[in-house]
């Protein structure tokens, strides 16, 4: 299995840009001494790249060492403090009072910085020591990643960083705490938490087949179009029809079976279940066939108007893409600026999780709730916006149909001159887990309004569904003032340098669709 929390950081760290090194005083750091100039100035290979320094003493080129930085700006100046080899470990007991250098702890937190050529202050040891003697080696890693992107080293935001590093999904975490809550009687904070989960719904879908029905069943379907659905429908094994069935003919069938009135719902129509369970079994086949003109033009509509373009929120219809803005602000990933702000942010799920947290008496649910939050404060954290470029990460419970997952939501863009999101340069890497086509990535990146569209998954490309899914993404895309470029696919196995070893699942039938951009 694909583990997608592991994917998307491994993605977060490949898309972003190679860093430019920065040494801030007071920093320790290895590098190896490339070459000499006049007024003591060196060249220093530091993480693979080649910088200009002041040395304070002079040493033999071609040697490596342990630095302090003691000026860092565009010409640093940097203090040797001794020689840097394999089985040799800093020795500072002068620049931090020889308080935690010589535990077991130091020596592991030193031997991971020196291979990883990380920069880090006295002050960033002595607590990452800290946090391995309260956490134990296995949060080594996450430790040398707190250093790296200049985090606070304490308990609550590794704790932070370590949920969102973990497989399990803030849906399943909330659905254990709401069981957790019912077995414990604590039920004053569940109905908050799971009218939050009921609102993350996504757009609503219905049958292709019902589509079919409508096309002929409806008295403005040109004839063709209409003999095409018949044929549609004889693929698909409805009884007592064939290729040369006239749709008046089978619509007076129906009126005789079900009344003047037709409604464009198969089980209806269909009286009997076995009838209903072979169309919907016979239709991932029908996709993958070849098709006349007019059938694909009803196909793609079947496919079209099976996924909805609206979302019904409080009772009103809006955009898909609407509601997911909605249920990133009623997850709480904007609770604390809100809050800085004087807004009221007290309906979001995790100000819900945080009342359960201070009220809650069963450890059990406690530690849900604690859980939980950590995973959404975790995505806060690693959530980064400067007075040009923003990096926004989020995970939220998606309702797709009948089935819970999670969508975790990347976005990588720049701002315009006002300080707003700019739409026309951007990148978007959506990761979920889909009713059948399972651990999926949708990734599009967008150029001067340009979009290229690139779909992982670990199954093969449905070829003819493609096919008939482009032109109606094209058309989206358009209405939105965007224009498709390439839809590429690619399996999980045929990318493995952005996945842990993925083993091969069962091969989809194409039953229904289960997410439409």
């Amino acid at each position: 299995m694909v583990d997608i929390q592991s994917l998307r950081t491994n993605i977060k760290h490949a898309n972003a840009q190679k860093p430019v090194l920065s040494l801030q005083t007071g920093q320790l750091i290895t590098g190896k001494v490339l070459k000499h100039f006049p007024d003591q100035l060196a060249s220093i290979s530091i993480r693979g790249m080649t910088v200009m320094a002041k040395l304070e003493t002079p040493v033999a080129a071609g040697s490596s060492y342990w630095f302090l930085v003691q000026q860092g700006n565009m010409l640093p100046t940097l203090k040797i403090m001794q020689p840097d080899s394999d089985n040799a470990l800093l020795k500072t007991d002068d620049f931090a009072q020889g308080k935690w250098t010589s535990s077991n702890e130091a020596a592991m937190l030193l031997r991971s910085m020196r291979e990883s050529a990380i920069p880090f202050t006295s002050k960033q040891l002595e607590e990452g020591v800290s946090l391995l003697k309260q956490f134990g080696s296995k949060e080594l890693p996450i430790i040398g990643r707190m250093i790296q992107e200049q985090l606070p080293l304490t308990p609550s935001v590794l704790q932070a960083i370590r949920s969102i590093d973990g497989t399990e999904g803030l849906s399943k975490t909330l659905s254990t705490l709401i069981q957790a809550q019912n077995r414990n009687g604590e039920g004053e904070a569940l109905h908050s938490i799971q009218n939050l989960l009921q609102r993350a719904q996504g757009p609503d879908v219905s049958s292709p087949i019902n589509e079919v029905l409508r096309i002929i069943i409806d008295s403005t379907s040109d004839q063709e179009l209409k003999q095409a659905a018949v044929r549609i429908l004889s693929r698909l094994g409805w009884p007592d029809i064939t290729n040369t069935t006239q749709p008046d003919e089978l619509m007076e069938q129906w009126r005789a079976r079900s009344g003047p009135s037709l409604t464009p719902d198969f089980k209806q129509l269909l009286l009997h279940t076995n009838d209903q369970r072979t169309l919907m079994e016979r239709w991932p086949s029908v996709v993958t066939q070849q098709l006349l003109p007019k059938e694909r033009e009803v196909m793609q509509a079947a496919i079209k108007h099976s996924v909805s373009d609206t979302v019904l929120s409080e009772g009103k219809p809006i955009p898909f893409a609407k509601q997911l803005q909605q249920i990133i602000q009623l997850t709480g990933y904007q609770h604390e600026a809100d809050i800085t702000a004087g807004k009221q942010s007290t309906s979001t799920l995790k100000a819900a999780l945080g009342q359960l947290l201070s009220e809650a008496a069963s450890p059990e649910v406690r530690a849900l709730a604690e859980s939980a939050l950590h995973k959404i404060t975790g995505y806060q954290i690693q959530s980064l916006q400067s007075d040009s470029l923003v990096h926004l990460v989020a995970q939220f419970p998606l309702k797709l149909g009948e089935y819970q997952t999670d969508m975790t939501l990347q976005y990588q863009g720049k701002k315009k001159e006002d300080g707003n999101v700019d739409p026309n340069h951007c990148k978007l890497l959506f990761f979920l887990t889909l009713e059948h086509l399972r651990e999926t990535m949708v990734e599009v990146t967008i150029q001067q309004r340009i979009a290229h569209v690139s779909i992982t998954t670990n199954q093969e490309k449905p070829v003819m569904l493609m096919s008939l899914l482009e032109p109606v993404l094209k058309a989206s895309l358009h209405k939105a003032d965007y224009q498709l470029s390439t839809i590429s696919w690619t399996m999980w196995s045929d990318n493995k340098k952005m996945t842990r070893s993925p083993q091969p699942s069962t091969q989809m039938d194409y039953q229904g669709l289960d997410i439409r951009i």
